[in-house]
């Protein structure tokens, strides 16, 4: 944990596990959601979400793993493609 905490590059606020174990999502204070291996701590399929309009409190997986919703501070959750990390929809 604190290898992703330092590697995250600020506070980390939530985290979240892919249904099947093979990605874990970190949102921080940083505006950014970086996406991990757990196995070995090295960068998921798409490593860092940047560009997020505020400081991201929360993150989940769908039930599919395909989709990563982010909640951040100033009301908004914006949903990415988990493995491309392109930005699929905003509901504020």
């Amino acid at each position: 944990a604190q290898e992703w905490a330092q590697g995250h590059g600020a506070a980390i606020n939530d985290l979240a596990l892919s249904a099947d174990g093979q990605l874990l999502a970190t949102a921080g204070e940083n505006n950014q959601v970086r996406i991990w291996n757990p196995a070995n701590g090295g960068g998921g399929p798409k490593p860092s979400l940047d560009g997020l309009p505020a400081p991201v409190k929360s993150v989940a997986f769908s039930l599919d793993n395909a989709h990563l919703a982010c909640g951040t501070a100033n009301n908004q959750v914006l949903v990415y493609d988990a493995k491309t990390g392109l930005l699929e929809q905003i509901n504020a």
